[in-house]
Order: C-alpha cells, then sequence, then structure tokens
C-alpha cells in the first residue's frame, strides 16, 4: 500500500535567514543598511539643522556688532571716524590753528609768531625735557633727577648763604609752606612724631600770615597741618605808614608777645616776597 503524509504545520520550511538578509549581502551590511544608515542620516539631519540655527545666531550677532561699532564710529566726531588720521595731518592743522587765521569775508591771515625772550625759551626748553624725560628708561631719569636736584640744591645754598641746607621739591607754594611748617614743628617739638597732638596740646604752635596773603591759605594749612584754625593768626597790614600791602610789624610784636605770655609757642612767621594781589614785599 502507498501511504501519503503529509507534514505538519510546524514542520512547513521556514524561510532561511539568506532570504532574510537578502541573497547577496552579508549579515552586517544588511544591519548597517536597515538599521544604522536610517539613524546616522537622521541624526545628520538633526546636526544639520542645529548647524544652521547656529550659524543663524552668529550671523545676527555679528551684525549687531557691527552696528554698536558703526554706532560707535558715528558718535566720534568727524576729525576721528574710522582709524583716525597721520601724525602729519595733525600737526599740519595744529600749525594752520597757531598761525593761521580767518578773518572777515573768509580770507586768511598770517597770525605773527611769537617772539621769546630768554626766560620764554627756558619755560619753553624746561617743558620739552619734561615731556622728553618721561620717555626715558627709569635708570636716565634717575640719574637726570639726582643730578639737578644735587645742581639746584648748591646754587639755592650758596645764593642764600645757608651751606649745609638741602632743597625741597614741591608742585605749588601752597605744598612747599606746609613742608616747611611740618619741619618746624618737628624742630621745635621733639616728640611730635610719636605723641602728636598731645605734644603741642600744653603749648600749642602758632603761625602768622599777612593779612595781604593768597585768600584761603590759612584754612590750607590749618587742614594739612592738623591743627585749629586758631593757630593760624593773621596779621594786619599797614594802615599809618609804609605800604597798605605790607605785613604792619608793629602788630606782628605785639601778637608774639600775647603769644608768649599765654604759653603759646611763635612758631614761624610767612613773609610775602611780592604779594599774590600788589606785588608788594614784607619788611
Amino acid at each position: 500500500m502507498m501511504s501519503v503524509f503529509s507534514k505538519s504545520p510546524k514542520e512547513k520550511q521556514q524561510p532561511s535567514l539568506e532570504a532574510n538578509l537578502g541573497v547577496d549581502g552579508t549579515f552586517a551590511d544588511t544591519i548597517k543598511n536597515r538599521f544604522l544608515d536610517p539613524i546616522i542620516q537622521d541624526a545628520e539631519s538633526q546636526l544639520s539643522t542645529i548647524v544652521a540655527e547656529i550659524e543663524d545666531i552668529t550671523k545676527i550677532q555679528d551684525e549687531q556688532r557691527r552696528r554698536g561699532l558703526v554706532k560707535k564710529i558715528f558718535d566720534i566726531p568727524e576729525a576721528l571716524e574710522g582709524n583716525g588720521q597721520l601724525i602729519d595731518d595733525i600737526r599740519e592743522k595744529i600749525s594752520a590753528l597757531l598761525f593761521i587765521k580767518v578773518v572777515s569775508g573768509g580770507e586768511i591771515e598770517n597770525i605773527p609768531r611769537l617772539q621769546l625772550d630768554d626766560v620764554g625759551r627756558l619755560a619753553m626748553l624746561s617743558h620739552s625735557m619734561l615731556a622728553y624725560s618721561r620717555c626715558l628708561p627709569r635708570d636716565c631719569v634717575d640719574q637726570l633727577q639726582t643730578r639737578v636736584v644735587t645742581d639746584v640744591t648748591t646754587w639755592m645754598s650758596r645764593l642764600f648763604r645757608f651751606p649745609d641746607s638741602s632743597a625741597t621739591f614741591t608742585p605749588d607754594s601752597n605744598s612747599a609752606l606746609v613742608s616747611i611748617a611740618r619741619l618746624a614743628l618737628h624742630t621745635r617739638y621733639e616728640r611730635y612724631a610719636s605723641d602728636g597732638f598731645t605734644a603741642i596740646y600744653a603749648q600749642p604752635p602758632v603761625i602768622y600770615i599777612s593779612a595781604a596773603s593768597r585768600p584761603g591759605l590759612p584754612r590750607y594749612l590749618a587742614t594739612n597741618l592738623g591743627l585749629p584754625l586758631a593757630s593760624i593768626v593773621l596779621v594786619s597790614c599797614n594802615t599809618v605808614f609804609g605800604s597798605q600791602h605790607s605785613m604792619d610789624v608793629s602788630a606782628l610784636e605785639k601778637h608774639i608777645e600775647d603769644d608768649l605770655s599765654g604759653g603759646r609757642i611763635p612758631l614761624m612767621v610767612v613773609g610775602n616776597a611780592g604779594t599774590w594781589l600788589a606785588g608788594h614785599t614784607d619788611n
């Protein structure tokens, strides 16, 4: 007898792995084509979008910076816009401002050059040397400063007949007066450096200044020396005889006698060799 057997569903033939993966491709190539390539393509697409957004933001920021720079340039006067001007052009314009003027009708007239005397040339030389010295190395400046201080000190000591004196350089006359007053305080009160105001409390110092001195000088001295304003005494000027802008010697002597009897110490007298207002000199 011939028997016919049929296979159960479980025994049906399954598709081969090669059929699922492709006939010509390997397993790795198929995995790459079906799974990795779409992921990479999606990542590349997202990355391209992000890069494009960053570039757009960068362009916007660059445009904002450019607009800000343009605004700053437009806020600068016309002569200073952009990269500025050449030194030769600036020199020519300054020369034109100094030696050329425009008169009525638009005509140009030359300004006569100033004829400097010896004092003017000396002033120009000193300012030029000062400007030039600021460009020198520090050691050269120290050498020049030492020589100038030494020579000036020698000349001043011989001129005023103080062979053992030393010179002090200050920016103005008020600062020089404060330095001298401090020197007088340290000389008169031996413990002033260590005790300060307590050293002068029992016998306060007195400084005498002419009433024709520069306004504000008494307060300036009192403030910078740390003294009460009562320590600065204004001495009146002559009223009966002599110059009306010179210190009255008799009034000065009376102030000194009153201060000595009151337990105060006359510290110094500030005289004027040419008052600031009228050029008079105290005798």
